[in-house]
């Protein structure tokens, strides 16, 4: 078996059948080194000492005779990871290790990562003919394959060059490919929210992406429409802390540019804005003349104001019947937070709205069908439905809203139990947890 550079033991394939997969590699050279360094060192500690005599020869013959042995045993050492199809059991063997030894058994791994990253290493070249010395840095990946347990345990099977073999290993054991982990990338996202936090420890306003509130409040008055969307978008993530913005982004309603509109109607709900708001959102949803897009947007944040905006229900009644399932199942949503006894009236729109081709139009309805389905059950099996959806997001969603029904989401057991083996971990685990409510 070949060994990878740097000391880094390179694995190998060496019998890979339907039954079985067993990986291979003769032991680390740096053990090698070892060995003989420490069999130098004895010989050096015994002639310093003893010059001469019996007690010299019997300590030579002793140190000859381990250090002979012990280069041999790990010159010939193997580390085996080998994998049993039949019994679902992965172990690793080492000769000059056995207290290494491992025994995995595949129902115990909950996952598998894969690390990737880039070491440098030095190289030197010298002509001595035209007195030439040069260096060059080369880079090259090195990928670690762990095994993450179900009891939190991290077991790192190897460390190598090759993710090919890692990725045929982890395959086997759970049964899917394991995800693969740029630490590169990591460290420089770790780096930048670093300096994101230091940034808002010295400064008492809100900070989002390095830049206070104020700044992106400042942006919100700019004559380019770019800068107005990423001032919006800003606004609206920092949250309820940019109040002090609503002003400013009830102007923005009335901007000639329709995604400065419908982005502002949008993100100005999440900011818990006041009656100012309520009424201008009120009096964009009463405009016939509007793009749909800023209507809709305008019906979603009416249901969250802080106000009283009871007199919007008629409006959001209204649109209950809009040809556009955006707008009717935003106007769904917002009336039945506003008014808890429209549910029955709101469920046929939301039913509907989860068969619109339109993803985020199918996520709004499932959020809206969690608030109905406690007053009307026969949103459960919409809702059921909606685990087999072919948007991750959307899967996601009905699976948390059962999740918070509890015991009133009975019926969607039969889909629960098939969203166990879907391939997002987040959802088979709410899955599971509305499982544990339910029964």
């Amino acid at each position: 078996m070949a060994k990878g550079e740097r000391g880094v033991p390179k694995y190998a394939v060496v019998e890979d059948s339907k039954d079985r997969l067993v990986l291979e590699t003769r032991g680390s050279r740096f053990v090698n080194l070892g060995c003989f360094a420490i069999i130098g060192g004895f010989f050096l500690l015994a002639f310093l000492l003893v010059k001469e005599g019996l007690v010299f020869d019997i300590l030579f013959a002793l140190g000859a005779a381990f250090g002979f042995g012990v280069a041999i045993f790990s010159f010939f050492d193997k580390e085996q990871w080998v994998f049993e199809e039949s019994s679902k059991i992965l172990t690793y063997k080492s000769k000059l290790k056995p207290w290494k030894n491992l025994r995995i058994k595949a129902n115990q791994v909950e996952k598998a990562e894969i690390e990737c990253e880039a070491k440098e290493f030095r190289t030197s070249h010298t002509s001595r003919s035209d007195m030439f010395h040069k260096e060059e840095i080369s880079r090259m990946n090195i990928f670690t394959l762990y095994l993450i347990m179900k009891d939190g345990r991290r077991i790192k099977v190897s460390r190598d060059h090759d993710s090919d073999y890692q990725r045929k290993l982890s395959t086997r054991v759970t049964g899917r490919t394991a995800r693969t982990i740029d630490i590169d990338e990591v460290k420089k996202k770790s780096k930048r929210r670093g300096k994101e936090e230091r940034h808002e420890e010295k400064s008492e306003e809100p900070v989002y992406k390095g830049q206070t509130l104020s700044h992106w409040i400042g942006l919100l008055g700019s004559s380019d429409p770019h800068k107005m969307v990423e001032a919006i978008m800003a606004v609206g993530m920092i949250g309820r802390d940019a109040r002090k913005a609503e002003p400013v982004l009830l102007e923005a309603l009335k901007h000639p540019d329709e995604d400065v509109r419908w982005l502002a109607a949008q993100h100005i709900g999440s900011i818990d804005p006041g009656e100012d708001a309520a009424n201008a959102l009120l009096e964009v949803l009463k405009n016939l003349q509007e793009a749909t897009i800023v209507r809709a947007s305008a019906a979603s944040s009416l249901g969250r104001v802080r106000a009283d905006v009871t007199d919007a229900i008629p409006v959001l009644s209204q649109a209950l019947s809009s040809d556009d399932a955006l707008l009717s199942v935003n106007a769904a949503a917002s009336l039945v937070k506003i008014d808890p006894g429209s549910c029955q009236n709101v469920l046929n729109v939301l039913l509907d709205g989860l068969k619109d081709s339109r993803s985020f139009v199918r996520h709004s309805a499932i959020l809206a069908l969690g608030i109905v389905a406690k007053d009307a059950k026969e949103a459960v099996p919409g809702l059921a439905n909606a685990l087999k959806d072919e948007e991750r997001m959307c899967r996601l969603a009905a699976a948390q809203v059962l999740e918070g029904l509890g015991e009133e989401a009975k019926d969607a057991v039969p889909a629960l139990f098939d969203a166990l083996k879907d391939e997002d971990e987040r959802l088979r685990k709410a899955a599971r947890r509305a499982l544990d409510k339910i029964q």
